[in-house]
């Protein structure tokens, strides 16, 4: 999307109208004048001749940058002002720019140009998203969401993606696998890589069936309205695409402003039911040189087909992650005969990518940060228990905004309750597998233990968090609990104390809440002491 019709200088240095300093779309190229900028070779041409202003230039352009270009679109913001035409700048009456994230206009954290150009070769090659508010959307559309507000910083967001991609395929079942090489592996023959590359839940699954029941279709999962449900469904169309006979794509935006050219050139058995699509990929942005993917391009259009998908520059943002991800995890023996046209191109994989599921979630929410500073957290307040900090004095300097919660919560009541590792019903001991309707997983059943063992206190003597799940069967039934990560999981039985299961039950009435989340201690093998009346701060997600 184009920010102005004007040119765009930040601290110093200029950029099209979209941001970029490289632009095919604006055919200018403003890295040479840039460099000279940053060289603080422009402070000097004021006390050169006109002559060898020319000559200087002329070399400029004789040889032009090789460098990756830099972009500030989506960091910047127009401030509605502009250089007043008093003021000692050879650029007056030009509108003044600001960085996002701190409202300056010569931010040196935002703007350090030297630093950034040696940032962004790696940055490009590992897909990384130096957009903050769209890292945050692509979480979002994978269901890990923070507040707007949220301290935390760009590398925690970009480890978080990071680790909810390798969540999404089940990466750590296949971890002594890795790295891969499929010199090892067989071949996938005899199956659909369409139909087994498909991953969903029991809860998409309701809502599909609900949908075709009232007459809509499958119209659930629309495309263009969440990047992480595209990256599912392309990946089930390149599926699709191979079964049929093809296997060279191009994937770009509507607009024409980023591009992913993907060919496959295999498909191997993982698993029993896993398969594996090897391939090699190159990305390429209006905002860069068309070289990698040129002659790409040209030789597909040569042979007659090339088949052409359309992403949004948010779903190839996550597409261009996942690959290199997968790139790091390939042997690096592993020798897959690329063409001449593929030079550039990486060896990379991927395979069935499915929802996440909750506990999932909760793993990538567990550590807000800091309420204040956002940095890594060593303690809570120790009165609510809801609020994290990494040290007194962001505590200190947080309390006149946290004060009334805290004051609200400070005074709930703990109620033990003592949970079993089976259900109790009329009188008949009962038995269950936990399943759950958010994960993609083929066996998605609860951790188990040994029967009659207590479960492991990982927690020791501290505060943690609780789902408490109401029965879905008749009252009386063992309500499900469990903590974030699934460290335990059991059943708080009626029939051992039904004062506390009945106060548990007020707060998930029939028709109400099927779920409550409450803070408790362990403070035996089978007791729980639980903060009924009092919720915990925030939007818990597990």
């Amino acid at each position: 999307m184009k920010l102005h019709d004007e040119e765009i200088r930040v601290n110093g240095l200029l950029f099209c109208g979209h941001g970029f300093e490289f632009c095919n779309h604006c055919a200018t190229d403003l890295r040479t004048t840039n460099d000279h900028a940053i060289k603080g070779e422009l402070d000097n041409w004021s006390s050169m001749s006109k002559e060898d202003m020319l000559d200087d230039m002329m070399r400029s352009l004789m040889n032009p940058s090789n460098r990756k270009s830099l972009s500030v679109e989506g960091r910047v913001v127009n401030t509605g002002q502009r250089v007043p035409s008093d003021a000692n700048s050879a650029y007056i009456d030009e509108l003044i720019w600001a960085c996002k994230e701190h409202d300056k206009a010569d931010c040196k954290i935002c703007f350090n140009w030297p630093k950034l150009i040696r940032q962004a070769e790696v940055k490009k090659e590992r897909g990384l998203v130096e957009d903050r508010d769209m890292l945050l959307g692509l979480l979002n559309s994978m269901g890990v969401e923070f507040p707007t507000n949220t301290k935390l910083s760009t590398d925690v967001f970009e480890k978080k993606l990071t680790s909810a991609l390798n969540f999404a395929q089940d990466i750590a079942n296949f971890s002594e696998q890795m790295p891969v090489n499929p010199t090892v592996l067989p071949r996938w023959e005899g199956e659909s890589v369409f139909d087994s590359v498909r991953r969903g839940n029991i809860q998409e699954a309701m809502q599909n069936w609900n949908s075709v029941t009232q007459g809509r279709g499958f119209s659930t999962s629309p495309l263009y309205e969440n990047a992480f449900i595209d990256v599912r469904q392309t990946v089930m169309h390149l599926g699709k695409n191979f079964d049929e006979g093809r296997s060279t794509f191009v994937l770009q935006d509507k607009d024409q402003q980023e591009a992913l050219c993907i060919r496959i050139l295999d498909v191997y058995r993982l698993g029993e039911k896993t398969p594996l699509i090897l391939l090699s990929y190159a990305s390429q942005t209006a905002h860069e040189p068309i070289t990698k993917t040129l002659d790409f391009i040209q030789a597909q259009m040569n042979a007659g087909y090339v088949a052409h998908i359309t992403c949004t520059r948010q779903e190839q943002a996550i597409l261009r992650r996942l690959l290199y991800i997968n790139s790091t995890k390939v042997a690096a023996a592993y020798n897959a005969g690329l063409k001449p046209y593929e030079n550039e191109f990486q060896i990379t994989f991927l395979l069935p990518v499915g929802p996440l599921a909750q506990v999932d979630i909760g793993k990538l929410t567990n550590d807000p940060g800091c309420a204040l500073c956002g940095k890594k957290t060593t303690s809570r307040c120790s009165s609510c228990l809801s609020v994290h900090y990494c040290s007194p004095e962001c505590q200190r300097a947080h309390w006149k905004e946290h004060r009334s919660f805290c004051r609200s919560i400070r005074g709930g009541t703990w109620r033990t309750l003592s949970f079993s590792d089976h259900i109790v019903f009329d009188g008949q001991r009962m038995y269950s597998s936990i399943i759950s309707n958010t994960s993609s997983k083929l066996n998605s059943v609860g951790k188990k233990h040994e029967e009659g063992k207590a479960p492991a206190n990982v927690h020791g003597d501290r505060a943690f968090l609780v789902k408490l799940q109401r029965p879905l069967g008749p009252i009386g039934m063992g309500i499900l609990v469990y903590d974030r990560t699934r460290s335990f999981s059991g059943h708080i039985n009626r029939a051992k104390d039904p004062g506390a299961y009945d106060q548990a039950m007020q707060y998930m009435p029939p028709g109400g809440a099927l779920k409550i989340y409450r803070w408790a201690k362990r403070i035996g093998d089978w007791d729980l002491s639980i903060c009924l009346d009092r919720e915990p701060e925030g939007t818990l997600q597990w």
